[in-house]
């Protein structure tokens, strides 16, 4: 066995040269697709509004993000000294808050998540 082999469980030998190139370039390869996926998703978020889209056999469904308070902003609009019933441990959920106060109240606290693109 030369220096660059090695043996795996002692019933497979491996040229770790080869393995260290193969790996390389499918991690090339993997970043240049994680790419390619990128931009392909920034392009139907571009052209497309939230929804079903049948497109063939498959379903394209493209989706707001998650909405959620906004902790630090939050605190400082509703105090937790003014409005303990609104706070846990942490700031409750979005959905209880807005039944408290309304949403244009609390707008200023809520992050809006990424839309997101699925297929199936």
């Amino acid at each position: 066995m030369t220096q660059t082999e090695t043996t795996i469980q002692d019933t497979e030998t491996i040229d770790l040269t080869q393995a260290a190139l193969q790996l390389a370039d499918l991690k090339t390869r993997k970043n240049a697709i994680d790419q390619q996926i990128t931009d392909l998703t920034a392009l139907i978020l571009r052209h497309t509004q939230n929804g079903r889209y049948e497109t063939g056999d498959l379903t394209l469904t493209v989706t707001a993000g998650n909405r959620t308070i906004d902790p630090v902003k939050f605190m400082t609009q509703f105090p937790v000294e003014q409005y303990p019933e609104y706070y846990e441990l942490k700031p409750k959920a979005l959905s209880k808050v807005e039944k408290l106060e309304g949403s244009a109240r609390i707008a200023g606290c809520v992050r809006q998540g990424a839309r997101r693109v699925t297929v199936k």
